[in-house]
């Protein structure tokens, strides 16, 4: 792309003394009395809607009657990025994302990674929204904006009045929220995300300040700020920033005027931006401006989706089972919901997910892609089922009950004389079978089902023939091979078969133990057949396009599994060590890195929570912002929706319903199973 560099004129690059007017001691913490103000950059016809974007240390900005945006940076200055049907206000979503309101298009619209636009809204109950002005995003992805007629320009107005909607980015389901304004104008969300302050820059002139409810309503308003103003934010700790006529005013959580900063133009809109987030960038008619504050703006939308919020409370399921249902994120609550819906609408009426034909389902739109190899059909509708199972569905009880009937049923179909489910057609049939085994033991327990008891006894008697005798598994029965990966499924399975009240060999168990002493080094880390060996690949580039050095997904299977044998790290020093390994390895979703590796993730992520503290909430925060942005949402496409692309590791294999399963399941992980071990 061809940059084009902006004519700069006045005192591009030199730094000015501001006119600092303080109305409360309180505004001398936030600006200094001397501060300086720099331009950025000018000659430009109205600028507006700076949005900070932390990856690229750069500013994105509209030029509105030019129809574009803009890009500022300390290397570059000032430079068009692209067109625009004249944008106005812009933010970004938790994948960094812009999301941008159009006067021209009348719409919302979103700014994907491989350059397309997605169209978010462009009409309210079948009419055309007036001209979207500006927009803010929340933590849990809530998009608010505000739709005035300034844009129009002669234009057909269709809605009845000038409101302030709420779009689920999920759904797209559009809702207005205030109807009572004459024409709002900027809006902001408090860091917290509990507050919503919006402008009405018509014939009020003042600046709202609203609740924002539990179901995304808005209360009545808390206090007014007086006096027009066009964009607003708020810094790290509530104070609001408005951008007036008489320059930018800084008022306290409560409504406090506490300081103006007087600029050479009159401000359009303000953004927090910088290494630091101290820098406040102005948008003011034909300029670009910063200030330097001494208070940092907050958290980005993305950096903010790793907020804690505690929700729910636990089940009345008993022992290891008992913290099911119990979210200590919405985020990831919302996460497990789409992925559940969408296992829900991929799944054949016989009860199996088919691997690589599941898109038979998607009757209306494009059909979703990544096929999965046939030969796994009992592996990964045994790891959907556990999905199930672990956000507390059951045979007899939730809202997917008929799910996990179907799942079920179709399972004991499969199940040979012998015990094992499916066929030994494939050379590694014996993961299909452990996993399947796995959560046929849940579903047996949890369920209280015990028309499945033989079932599921056959099940895990086939996995102790399987074993080789005073080791573990492999692929083939008793062939003398052992690896820790499959090993790690069927410890799953026995462990959980044992709790559930079925007969185990604790021999195998003990056996188990023995072997990930024998795999494990004291640096903590677990090899796959032999110690310090890391994990398998394919034949041909599989290695070379997903490097084992990205990972530790051995290790974090062997750490879990000595957490679920009931092993405590107090007594084993090699499980700490293993926890660091993984910790100086968080989830990163990059295909160029080769870094994805949802089975990884998966294994580690029930690991960390575990061993809890600071592991699990490094972890966690990493992992939050390597996967729920990378889950399809309804506005990209409705089949895709709460599913995630096979572009892992193991993708070419399990193929989207292993990929959507295994991270529904990740998601889970701060719930499915009670803390073992108290630190």
């Amino acid at each position: 792309m061809i940059r084009n560099l902006l004519i700069v004129l006045g005192f591009l690059g030199a730094a000015l003394p501001a006119q600092v007017t303080f109305h409360q001691p309180d505004g001398k913490k936030l600006v200094a009395a001397d501060v300086e103000i720099e331009k950025l950059g000018g000659d430009m016809q109205f600028v507006e809607g700076p949005v900070w974007l932390g990856d690229r240390k750069e500013l994105v900005f509209s030029d509105i009657p030019r129809g574009k945006l803009l890009r500022w940076s300390e290397k570059d200055g000032v430079v068009e990025w692209r067109d625009s049907k004249q944008s106005n206000g812009n933010t970004i979503d938790q994948r960094g994302r812009l999301i941008s309101c159009q006067h021209a298009g009348r719409n919302v619209v979103r700014y994907e990674a491989n350059g397309q636009v997605t169209v978010l809204a462009s009409s309210y109950d079948g009419k055309l929204l007036n001209s979207p002005n500006d927009v803010d995003v929340g933590r849990d992805g809530t998009i608010w904006f505000t739709d005035p007629t300034y844009g129009l320009r002669g234009r057909k107005k269709e809605q009845a009045g000038n409101f302030v909607y709420r779009l689920n980015a999920r759904t797209g389901d559009l809702a207005i929220v205030q109807r009572d304004f004459d024409m709002p104008n900027g809006i902001c969300l408090s860091p917290a995300g509990d507050t919503l302050y919006i402008a009405d820059s018509g014939s009020k002139q003042r600046v709202g300040a609203f609740v924002v409810q539990p179901d995304l309503t808005l209360g009545e308003p808390v206090f007014w700020l007086k006096g027009g103003a066009d964009g607003i934010r708020c810094d790290k700790l509530g104070n609001i920033y408005t951008a007036a006529r008489d320059g930018v005013r800084i008022y306290s959580p409560t409504g406090t005027h506490l300081a103006t900063i007087a600029l050479p133009e009159v401000p359009a809109n303000i953004a927090f931006g910088g290494n630091v987030r101290r820098d406040l960038y102005v948008t003011a008619r034909t300029s670009l401006y910063r200030v330097r504050m001494r208070v940092a703006g907050p958290l980005t939308a993305r950096e903010a989706w790793t907020t804690p919020v505690r929700l729910g409370r636990p089940s009345d399921t008993s022992g290891r089972y008992s913290d099911r249902r119990y979210r200590l994120q919405k985020q990831l609550a919302d996460g497990v919901g789409a992925g559940l819906e969408w296992l829900k609408n991929h799944q054949d009426e016989d009860g199996k997910w088919d691997c690589d034909q599941f898109m038979k389902h998607d009757t209306e739109g494009a059909a979703c892609d990544g096929a999965g190899n046939p030969v796994h059909d009992v592996g990964v509708t045994g790891l959907a089922l556990l999905a199930f199972l672990g956000d507390g569905n059951t045979l007899r009880s939730g809202p997917y009950k008929n799910v996990v009937k179907k799942a079920v049923v179709w399972l004991r179909s499969q199940q040979q004389e012998n015990g094992l489910f499916g066929s030994d057609a494939s050379h590694d049939f014996c993961y299909d079978h452990a996993i399947a085994t796995y959560a046929m033991c849940e579903a047996y327990g949890l369920s209280g089902y015990k028309l499945l008891r033989p079932n599921v006894q056959r099940a895990l008697d086939y996995l102790e023939s399987h074993r080789n005798a005073d080791r573990v598994w492999r692929y083939q029965p008793q062939d003398g091979d052992n690896d820790t990966s499959i090993t790690g499924w069927a410890i799953m399975a026995y462990k959980t078969g044992d709790h559930m009240g079925l007969k185990v060999n604790d021999k195998a168990l003990s056996a188990c133990a023995k072997w990930l002493d024998e795999v494990s080094d004291q640096t903590g880390r677990h090899g796959y057949t032999k110690k310090g060996e890391r994990s398998s690949r394919h034949p041909g580039d599989h290695a070379t396009r997903f490097p084992v050095t990205e990972g530790e997904a051995i290790t974090a299977v062997g750490l879990f599994c000595r957490l679920f044998l009931g092993q405590d790290p107090k007594d084993k020093p090699v499980m700490t060590a293993a926890a660091d390994l993984i910790k100086a390895k968080p989830p990163v979703w990059s295909w160029e890195q080769g870094s994805i590796d949802h089975y990884y993730w998966y294994w580690a992520s029930h690991a960390m929570f575990q061993m809890g503290g600071e592991y699990w909430d490094k972890w966690q925060r990493r992992l939050v912002v390597a996967v729920l942005p990378n889950q399809h949402d309804a506005l990209q496409s409705k089949n895709l929706a709460g599913s995630w692309d096979p572009v892992g590791v193991w993708g070419v294999d399990g193929g989207r319903v292993y990929s959507t399963a295994m991270l529904t399941l990740t998601l889970e992980s701060n719930y499915r199973y009670t803390k073992y071990v108290v630190r």
